[in-house]
């Protein structure tokens, strides 16, 4: 099943750093991903999880380069964003589901583990990513998908 395809059939999505920081950016290299899929959050076709483990993430670029209004704008996107579901804290069954993907996973980095945990807890349908390695993840749900930017800015270039 293509990419497009998957998205069009999913509610609930959780998006890595890479393309909410691409989106902001305007990053050309993946302008027609990340903007198909903020215009289905804008749409309301789609809903998007996001954390405090997601924001303090992002923050970081902006808070050292001084970058105050874009520091703002994350913020605000991230939590009371339209069509945005914002997690405050990492509860007890989402660190324990991220220290079980740790323990069957041994090169999966902490955050990413905390990053899936979340969003398989707050019963997202994907992970939008645009790094290789989680989509190598074992002990996710069957219906779960990891997709690629990458993959996703190819198929929409076709």
């Amino acid at each position: 099943m293509s990419i497009i395809k998957i998205i069009e059939t999913i509610n609930r999505i959780y998006l890595d750093a890479a393309p909410i920081i691409y989106y902001i950016e305007n990053e050309k290299q993946y302008q027609k991903s990340t903007q198909y899929i903020f215009d289905r959050i804008d749409d309301g076709k789609l809903t998007v999880v996001t954390s405090s483990i997601l924001l303090s993430e992002i923050l970081v670029m902006p808070i050292r380069q001084g970058l105050t209004q874009q520091a703002f704008d994350y913020r605000q996107i991230l939590t009371i964003g339209e069509n945005t579901e914002y997690v405050p804290i990492l509860d007890e069954d989402a660190a324990t589901y991220a220290a079980e993907l740790r323990a069957i996973n041994k090169s999966l980095k902490m955050l990413d583990a905390q990053h899936l945990a979340i969003a398989i807890q707050y019963n997202c349908d994907s992970f939008i990513t645009n790094d290789l390695k989680l989509e190598k993840v074992t002990g996710l749900p069957n219906n779960f998908h990891i997709i690629l930017l990458d993959e996703l800015e190819k198929e929409l270039s076709t």
